[in-house]
């Protein structure tokens, strides 16, 4: 289960790497004078879209590890809890899933994710959400959700997720690093996926205020 999960990681990892890197010449290159800005625009936008498609396809495969192997995990689910790791309606009254969508946002579906899928191997590891890197991670979130659903032209424009792109990427690697690593730990496995994270880049939203077309429309907080 683990191995599997490993691998998908390790694909989901690798579109958003190679957008990464494309978007990284084609700026150096612009630098220079030899890229478009719609040029690169267009590759921070592929960026954003990659690694929240990242985000959301590894917590849904968590979360539905969790509901296929809990029971032989020894990891007791109440039926509210199983509603909404597989994204249903929960009905209090009856105690029962209804066959009714009940999406999670990204934000909330990775926190859930990583609350239940390391119980699976009795591993004590949550999302770390208490500090400027989880508003990061809002903030390329929100940028991915108004360039998918515009309402107005400059929501195309990804300029509030550039100081929090770099950053945000690297620390949700290392959060990935870490709960792997402590699985590893616990279950013996030989080996761990391999993630290239250096120093990881601080950002400060206070340094970087929304750009006053995004702040209008988003939860900043």
């Amino acid at each position: 289960m683990e191995v599997g999960l490993s691998r998908l990681s390790g694909v989901l990892h690798l579109d958003t790497q190679i957008a990464m890197d494309e978007m990284i010449r084609l700026v150096h290159d612009y630098n220079r004078g030899l890229a478009s800005g719609e040029d690169v625009i267009f590759w921070v936008k592929v960026t954003i879209r990659s690694f929240m498609a990242q985000v959301d396809g590894l917590g849904y495969a968590m979360r539905r590890a969790v509901l296929q192997n809990a029971a032989k995990c020894s990891l007791s689910l109440t039926v509210k809890e199983r509603a909404r790791l597989s994204e249903r309606k929960y009905d209090a009254v009856s105690d029962t899933i209804l066959d009714q969508p009940a999406h999670l946002s990204t934000e909330e579906g990775i926190k859930v994710a990583f609350r239940y899928f390391p119980q699976l191997f009795g591993v004590n590891k949550v999302l770390d959400t208490s500090g400027e890197e989880w508003r990061g991670f809002k903030r390329v979130s929100a940028v991915r959700n108004k360039l998918t659903h515009p309402e107005i032209p400059e929501h195309l424009v990804p300029v509030n997720a550039l100081p929090a792109l770099h950053p945000t990427l690297l620390w949700f690697y290392s959060q990935l690093l870490e709960l792997f690593v402590d699985i590893v730990s616990r279950s013996g496995m030989a080996s761990v996926p391999s993630f290239p994270i250096g120093e990881i880049p601080k950002f400060r939203e206070v340094d970087f205020p929304w750009h006053i077309f995004l702040e209008q429309n988003t939860n900043a907080s």
